[in-house]
This record gives C-alpha cells, sequence and structure tokens, in this order.
C-alpha cells in the first residue's frame, strides 16, 4: 500500500499544474457522455472527500486528469483511502476549506480531523477543472494546537 501512495505523490508532483475555478454546475457534452459536471473547485474537492469517506470511488475518479486515469484507477483510490484510514482512523471533521493561487493554478485544501490526528487533504486542478494531484499532509503543531483550546 505504502507504494501506491508514493506512486499516486509521485505521479501527483509530476503534472503539477492548477486552474482557476467556476461557480456552478457546467455540462461538458460528449467529452463527459453528456453527464454534468461540478465546475467549482471547492465543490469538487468536497464531493471527492465525502464519496472517498462513503466509499465511492466511481465519482473521485470521474475528476482525475484522463492523463493520470491509467495510473490513479478506482482500486488505487480504494487503497489510498484505506491506507489512511487505517492508520488515521474514521474521517470525524472537515473543519476548514479554502483555496491557494499559484503561479500554474488552483490548490483546495480541506483542513480534517480523523479519530487519531489531524491532516490536510489537497487536491490540485488544472485549466480543465480536473484532478492532477492528491496529497494528505499533517496539519502543523500550531494549527493542532489552536483547535484543542
Amino acid at each position: 500500500m505504502k507504494r501506491k501512495v508514493v506512486l499516486l505523490l509521485l505521479c501527483s508532483i509530476l503534472v503539477f499544474i492548477s486552474s482557476g475555478c467556476k461557480s456552478q454546475l457546467e455540462k461538458k457534452g460528449s467529452e463527459a457522455s453528456n453527464q454534468f459536471r461540478l465546475s467549482d473547485n471547492k465543490e469538487i474537492a468536497r464531493m471527492f472527500l465525502q464519496s472517498l469517506n462513503n466509499d465511492n470511488y466511481i465519482e473521485p475518479h470521474f475528476y482525475i486528469s484522463n492523463g493520470l486515469k491509467k495510473q490513479i484507477t478506482e482500486k488505487v483510490l480504494h487503497d489510498v483511502w484505506k491506507d489512511i484510514t487505517t492508520k488515521a482512523g474514521k474521517l470525524d471533521t472537515i473543519f476548514n476549506i479554502y483555496s491557494v493561487n499559484h503561479e500554474v493554478g488552483e490548490l483546495i485544501f480541506q483542513d480534517c480531523r480523523f479519530d487519531t490526528t489531524y491532516l490536510s487533504f489537497q487536491l490540485t486542478f488544472n485549466k480543465k477543472n480536473e484532478v492532477i494531484g492528491m496529497y494528505f499532509k499533517p496539519l502543523s503543531a500550531d494549527v493542532i494546537n489552536s483547535l484543542k483550546k
């Protein structure tokens, strides 16, 4: 499982470019087989994490960049999420969602409390609102201590 997490992180780093966001649902026509796609990156990130937490790996996989879909399969998403929850416990709360614009795009962070620790879940988006990076990083001790007060 560690290899899959490392592979996922390395793939994400190699294609680190992101995008701006829009504010509503948009129809992607034939590109998305006439399905509706969320177009706001914060909404996508929220759905992505909630879907993982509900053992739904199909919907998050839909938002992964076509260039990464072969490497980051639904099974890889499943294995990464199971590895995270095995180590950190059950997702308890998402208490902060924010975005950071970067010269190459947009990063969405969701700060989360799990049973045994606090993690920040980061998604990186390209200009098509596709996920091109996914990271779980520990929150800093300062942030954790401020939450416990």
